[in-house]
């Protein structure tokens, strides 16, 4: 059982790095109010509190998935917290990729 965990956990955590890797950037955009360029944007400007919402929550967000694992998993700490942190490089490397 603890295996299988382990399974979905990694998958998971390559799934959110590759959702938080293609969400910042727009989040970003959104923030600073720059969609359209670095013009003044007086309709973008609604949007702005939901940018930096997203960029406060995706860290958390990935934050929170790593430290259930991490619990959850207690028997094989080191293992899990290595593979798990490759596999979150690996959802970024695939974002980039596509």
């Amino acid at each position: 059982m603890n295996k299988i965990k382990i399974c979905v956990f990694c998958i998971l955590n390559s799934l959110l790095g590759f959702l938080s890797f293609k969400f910042i950037p727009l989040a970003w955009l959104i923030a600073t109010n720059t969609l359209k360029g670095k013009v003044n944007n007086p309709e973008g400007e609604l949007f702005v509190p939901f940018g930096i919402f997203l960029l406060i929550i995706i860290p958390i967000i990935v934050i929170l998935c790593n430290m259930s694992m991490y619990i959850s998993t207690k028997a094989e700490k080191r293992l899990v917290y290595y593979i798990v942190f490759l596999y979150f490089v690996l959802g970024l490397l695939f974002a980039v990729a596509t």
